[in-house]
């Protein structure tokens, strides 16, 4: 595993995702206009968040490498353990704090690691995006406990994989400033 500072994080995602581009900058990403996205609300009890981590990468593969761009950190000190969090960076060599260097890239070969990132991030109430090199979804992930899940337009399998785990969803429609449908 790599990591990155976030003007590094900005560049790996124009570099390898063009097509994200202009909805990206050192302060993070946002939807692209005209998308229909899918957002997960998380509650304090999912039952496992190690498992909805594994979900959610999978629900970006295919990738030869993923970003994982923290950029919310700090908000809820109550729910983070930056200890375990610079534990577990250090087993990679990694001695810069989350501020320093936000970006996680993992290769293919590492998915499993990514997938404990991702879900200490979720239980540490962190926000940030989660950007596959191949994939055409992404995910914004925020403090506040919702996913939101950018770049495809057919929802159906992770619909019915996030009502399987009891996370109430919403489908935004493709106009913008319009409320999406909520499923519980």
């Amino acid at each position: 595993m790599k990591f990155l500072p976030r003007d590094e994080c900005v560049s790996w995602v124009k570099a390898r995702r063009p097509d994200l581009a202009a909805v990206c900058s050192a302060d993070g990403m946002t939807s692209q206009p005209g998308s229909r996205s899918l957002t997960m609300h998380l509650s304090s009890t999912t039952r496992s968040t190690f498992y909805l981590a594994k979900v959610l990468v999978r629900w970006i593969e295919p990738f030869g490498s993923c970003l994982l761009w923290m950029t919310e950190y700090g908000i809820w000190p109550s729910s983070e353990c930056p200890e375990l969090f610079r534990r577990l960076r250090s087993t990679y060599s990694e001695s810069r704090n989350i501020a320093e260097a936000p970006g996680h890239v993992a290769e293919s070969a590492e998915k499993d690691q990514l997938e404990i990132f991702v879900a200490l991030a979720i239980q540490f109430g962190w926000g940030g995006y989660l950007v596959s090199d191949k994939g055409a979804a992404w995910l914004a992930i925020d403090h506040d406990g919702d996913v939101h899940v950018h770049g495809k337009s057919d929802w159906t399998s992770e619909l019915q994989e996030a009502m399987d785990l009891s996370i109430s969803v919403e489908v935004a429609p493709l106009e913008q400033g319009r409320q999406g449908q909520v499923l519980q």
